[in-house]
């Protein structure tokens, strides 16, 4: 009785191995199904498979991927999406994006050192990794994704005049937007782009109303004459945390005067 219950000590007095985080692979990914996501992560224990050790270290132009963790996510609508990682601790995070699985070098799509972001689609699928780019990571790594619907912006040009003699190019109209928080934004006035006759203007978009706004901006060409057909490319953009909804129009106008 004795010698067993010594050889439970002896046996049990040995350090229990840590599990592997339970989104170690794609195929356990964790799944992103709310606007707003976001989780410490310990990933010493996460194991490193081939497609990280050699696809993920070379095509994102890594030392190494080490530690990788995975999330799945499908766009419930058209809109805007973020995902960032970082860390306190001594690391370097990386993120990459595949669009199918099994995850390969023909389904990698994206990389980035801590941010992935962009527009998606109603119905997009993909799986995204967050891993370290520095050797034998100890310590957390906090993963963010944001998710937010579309909010286009209605840009309306209504009047585009070119005086020839003072080589001035005034465009009129106005914005809407509708985005509950903006961090910045603006409409843009680009004349004649890809020439050397261009020229550029613009106004700060600070809040949106969902109202029609008014502009009104005044662009020279940064050398030359106004002559001929002038090209005018109008832009808006209203940006939040996840990122920027835009709209653009471009019109034609020939010099009066």
């Amino acid at each position: 009785m004795l010698a067993a219950v010594t050889a439970a000590v002896l046996i049990g007095a040995a350090p229990a191995a840590a599990a592997p985080p339970a989104n170690d692979t794609p195929e356990t990914a964790t799944e992103l199904t709310t606007s707003r996501f976001t989780e410490d992560i310990a990933i010493a224990e996460a194991g490193t498979e081939p497609f990280d050790a050699k696809t993920l270290r070379r095509y994102c132009g890594s030392d190494v991927a080490e530690g990788t963790v995975w999330y799945r996510f499908e766009a419930p609508a058209d809109g805007l999406f973020t995902f960032e990682v970082f860390t306190p601790d001594a690391f370097t995070p990386g993120v990459a994006l595949v669009s199918e699985l099994p995850a390969s070098r023909s389904s990698l799509e994206l990389c980035g050192e801590g941010t992935i972001l962009g527009e998606v689609e109603a119905g997009d699928v993909f799986w995204l990794a967050a891993f370290s780019r520095t050797p034998s990571p100890a310590g957390t790594m906090t993963v963010s994704a944001q998710f937010r619907p579309s909010q286009p912006i209605a840009l309306s040009v209504d009047s585009v005049t070119a005086d020839q003699q003072s080589g001035t190019v005034t465009v009129s109209g106005t914005y809407a937007c509708s985005l509950a928080s903006v961090e910045y934004g603006w409409v843009d006035v680009l004349l004649n782009p890809r020439t050397g006759r261009d020229g550029y203007g613009s106004i700060e978009i600070t809040e949106c109303s969902g109202e029609p706004e008014p502009f009104s901006i005044d662009v020279s060409p940064s050398r030359g004459a106004l002559t001929g057909s002038v090209e005018v490319r109008v832009s808006a953009a209203a940006c939040d945390s996840v990122g920027c909804d835009r709209e653009e129009q471009t019109v034609k106008v020939r010099p009066q005067g």
